[in-house]
């Protein structure tokens, strides 16, 4: 009885490791000392207490009124959470967290942002305007290159993590498994985070390229083809190889996928979406721009 106890408190412990996401918090208004945390959670309950005890002291209090001068004592409840689900809509973006059905909506984007806590008050009990420290944003040519290296880091790990147990472990052409720490089948962007804004626009992932409808599990040697353009799949994920494939014995092993789909999991998971036909489409085109600009034929 005590093994069986232990081995379901081990299960437990594993799902909830499996669920875990690093949310990024701070105030929305300025605050002497303003830091940005993260905080490793499963749930909104645990976020929320999380925040209490690390934000606020651990008994969930604060001795800074949220301007930084007054003695007034608050707590984690004086707060609402919010965060801004599209840096270029801003303020008309935004959310709120308060319960756990909210909390499963805001992992669903994937690409995480900055959780903001607002203090509400009589004359204000939502936010009207951006935080005031927020992020410009660049309506200019933007790539993941120009976030923070940890960000960057923190956003492809993810990626990695979620095609992984969306792809089962295995290259969506060939079939290849990932081997354990291991780096033989990686996480592909269908179109490239540092692709240009207008093609990121038409394929419909412009800001969410790290999320699952943007990518793949790839053998590193096919993404590495792909990422030259030698390859690509249609709008019906058929596999089509350029003619520097096909007339070089160096990718001999790539002509047998040739006319052959990629291979994603049946059914599909709606908390990790494939690719849709859109993302894949535009990706395509943008695969025989860049064929006949190199002279090759797309097939």
């Amino acid at each position: 009885e005590e093994q069986r106890e232990e081995q379901q408190r081990q299960r437990e412990e594993q799902r909830k490791q499996r669920t875990q996401i690093k949310v990024p918090v701070r105030f929305w208004a300025h605050r002497r000392g303003d830091l940005v945390y993260a905080f490793t959670v499963s749930t909104f309950a645990d976020l929320h207490a999380v925040v209490g005890a690390e934000m606020f002291g651990g008994d969930g209090r604060s001795g800074d009124g949220g301007g930084g001068e007054s003695d007034e004592k608050e707590t984690v409840d004086d707060y609402r959470f919010y965060y801004l689900a599209s840096r270029a809509e801003g303020i008309d973006s935004r959310s709120e967290l308060k319960d756990e059905l909210t909390f499963k909506k805001f992992k669903r984007l994937y690409n995480l942002p900055t959780v903001f806590l607002y203090r509400r008050t009589p004359s204000a009990e939502s936010p009207t305007e951006n935080p005031q420290h927020m992020e410009r944003d660049d309506s200019s040519e933007y790539s993941s290159s120009d976030a923070e290296g940890s960000t960057r880091g923190h956003e492809q790990e993810r990626f990695q993590e979620f095609l992984e147990e969306r792809d089962v472990y295995q290259c969506v052409v060939t079939g290849k498994r990932k081997a354990r720490n291991s780096s033989n089948v990686v996480a592909a962007h269908v179109v490239g985070v540092k692709c240009s804004v207008e093609d990121r626009k038409k394929a419909g992932v412009y800001k969410q390229e790290y999320a699952s409808v943007n990518g793949m599990l790839l053998d590193t040697k096919w993404h590495a083809a792909f990422d030259r353009n030698l390859w690509c799949p249609d709008r019906d994920a058929v596999i089509h190889l350029s003619s520097e494939i096909m007339d070089n014995d160096e990718y001999a092993e790539f002509r047998p996928f040739a006319g052959k789909s990629l291979s994603f999991p049946v059914p599909a998971d709606e908390t990790r979406p494939c690719p849709t036909a859109r993302v894949i489409a535009h990706r395509f085109v943008m695969y025989a721009r860049e064929c006949e600009r190199a002279g090759r034929y797309p097939n």
